[in-house]
């Protein structure tokens, strides 16, 4: 292994500020890339053949990787890479998995080449399917796309199935989803969108209702069995689907019960022993169920709660602006009258008075309850239902999302971000617990350029304030003080905020060690503090919540540092 591989003198003109540099690689071997967090990468294949996920890179032919992505470029026979502009890390790799998992592939065509051959009405008609699990940031996902673009390159039109609705590689994240794969996918634009079949769970793990899960993997299970039967070409082409990573306890019960509902052929199972011979003592009865052990790969890049967390952040703005900000969602205004808004799960399933003596009621995990409009709606992604009656919303599928940006209680107008204009496909909405924050954060940064500041980065965090800003604040909401008039008002928010100040090295330590999406604001001309708190002195710096987004009446409170 060697970082950066072999390299090749840079190809820009000297003192150029692009870094243009070539890399060398040598036959069966990879380039794992790590695209900085700040700016794009470009990379061409000049020479040889290679692939990025199965998918085969035309040559000459500049592609744009957006920031934070990570990817690895293999070559069977050897090829020569150019690269354009920064990484966080590369490095090429000579021992990779990939003849594994190329076999695997192999054996996957084979099956699918005898379940066309046979008559459409027997079981030996149906193709290959494929279940990939193991833990987390093991490559599931990574090598789902190698099978289904291996399989499309070969002309079949193999299923996508999506069961991580941590992460979210069809749609969104909170949803299980299928799609068929017709063509090799795209390494920048990943799984194609024109055709998915999705299920909205509403939640990023589904420990908060495994019972809807239970459900909704049926669901989709049932959908896909019908399309198979009258269809011999997906049939025989077989379906390969994606696992989350949590393979304990409950966890463990919802991979069998994915293997049983789909009734899976082929289980691949990644980075785990103890799940692999688990698996295997489970299935050795079902003679047609084949458990697999895989390496996983040395490129695989283990990830923290937080980085999951902004990943997730990052697809949902992907949904409605695109992989590159291409797209331009339309906001939209409704009457409350027109929406109506349900989530799944909770209440009890009998009242205490019909149930055993002794028995407790519990809650009803597949209970519709109607949700009336409240100020928690704001700033939440619902699911837009294809629903014809409420009692349907949980068996079908959804049609796309919305996501909540302003509710007027005085003219009862909801404000709300479509990726298309026009009147919703369906009335009934699917609330869950997934937020868009990141999109509030770019809302502010746009709206602060008429205050003549520019916001850099942005905080968005669960903190506990400073001890003077919260007795600020409880100075202010108190009854008492409703009585001082407004001058009073504005002194407490001084004191509270002159005294958190004045130890900078704690704000910049809070900042640096805190939140989501760390970014600093500078003002170049404001007059909004010469209001609350009269002059002060030059080359401070101060931090303030944003009223509505304070972290006394909501969870995730907004911080600015301000540069006089």
């Amino acid at each position: 292994m060697a970082y950066g591989g072999t390299s090749v003198a840079p190809t820009g003109p000297p003192g150029s500020s692009t870094s243009i540099r070539q890399v060398k690689l040598d036959k069966e071997c990879e380039l794992r890339v790590e695209v900085s967090p700040d700016s794009p990468l470009r990379l061409r294949l000049l020479t040889g053949s290679a692939e990025i996920f199965g998918t085969e890179i035309a040559p000459e032919i500049w592609l744009t990787f957006p920031p934070r992505l990570k990817f690895a470029v293999f070559t069977w026979y050897g090829a020569t890479i150019e690269m354009d502009g920064t990484t966080e890390t590369d490095y090429t790799a000579d021992e990779t998995p990939m003849i594994s998992y190329v076999n695997v592939h192999a054996v996957l065509d084979a099956r699918r080449h005898r379940a066309k051959a046979s008559p459409s009405d027997s079981d030996a008609s149906q193709g290959p399917r494929v279940i990939v699990v193991g833990p987390t940031d093991s490559g599931k996902s990574t090598l789902s796309r190698m099978l289904l673009s291996w399989a499309a390159k070969q002309g079949w039109k193999p299923t996508f199935v999506d069961l991580d609705i941590g992460q979210g590689s069809i749609t969104i994240p909170g949803c299980i989803a299928a799609t068929p794969i017709e063509l090799p996918i795209d390494p920048v634009e990943g799984i194609p969108l024109d055709m998915p079949l999705v299920y909205f769970h509403g939640h990023v793990t589904p420990s908060v209702n495994v019972d809807l899960y239970k459900v909704l993997v049926k669901e989709l299970a049932q959908i896909l069995e019908r399309q198979f039967t009258g269809n011999v070409e997906s049939r025989a082409a077989g379906m390969v689907i994606n696992t989350m990573g949590w393979i304990e306890g409950v966890g463990y019960e919802l991979l069998l019960h994915a293997i049983d509902t789909f009734n899976a052929t082929v289980v691949l199972v990644l980075g785990q022993e103890k799940l692999w011979s688990m698996l295997r003592d489970v299935l050795k009865n079902k003679a047609n169920v084949d458990v697999v052990k895989l390496q996983k790969s040395g490129g695989v890049v283990s990830r923290n709660a937080k980085v999951r967390q902004k990943a997730r952040a990052y697809r949902i703005r992907e949904y409605f602006y695109g992989l590159a900000n291409d797209l331009s969602p339309h906001s939209n205004i409704a009457s409350f009258s027109d929406l109506f808004i349900y989530r799944v799960g909770g209440g009890p399933q009998a009242p205490r008075s019909a149930l055993p003596a002794g028995a407790e009621p519990a809650a009803d995990p597949t209970r519709l309850i109607p949700v009336s409009v409240n100020q928690d709606l704001l700033h939440l992604v619902l699911a837009v239902s294809f629903a014809k009656e409420p009692d349907e919303i949980i068996s079908s599928n959804v049609a796309g999302f919305i996501w909540i940006t302003d509710i007027n209680f005085e003219s009862k107008k909801i404000t709300y971000l479509a990726p298309s204009a026009g009147n919703l496909p369906g009335k009934y909405l699917i609330m869950g617990s997934l937020t868009c924050l990141l999109m509030f954060c770019d809302s502010v940064i746009k709206s602060s350029a008429h205050y003549r500041f520019e916001i850099v980065q942005t905080l968005i965090s669960e903190i506990e304030p400073d001890v003077h800003v919260k007795r600020a604040m409880n100075d202010i909401n108190a009854d008492k003080v409703s009585g001082l008039g407004i001058a009073q008002q504005h002194q407490a928010i001084g004191h509270g905020l002159k005294a958190f100040i004045s130890r900078p090295r704690e704000v910049f330590s809070l900042l640096s060690n805190v939140g989501l999406f760390p970014r600093v604001a500078k003002f170049y001309e404001l007059e909004l503090f010469s209001l609350l708190v009269g002059n002060w002195e030059a080359n401070i710096v101060a931090s303030f919540f944003i009223a509505s987004f304070s972290p006394f009446s909501s969870p995730f409170p907004l911080i600015c540092v301000l540069h006089y």
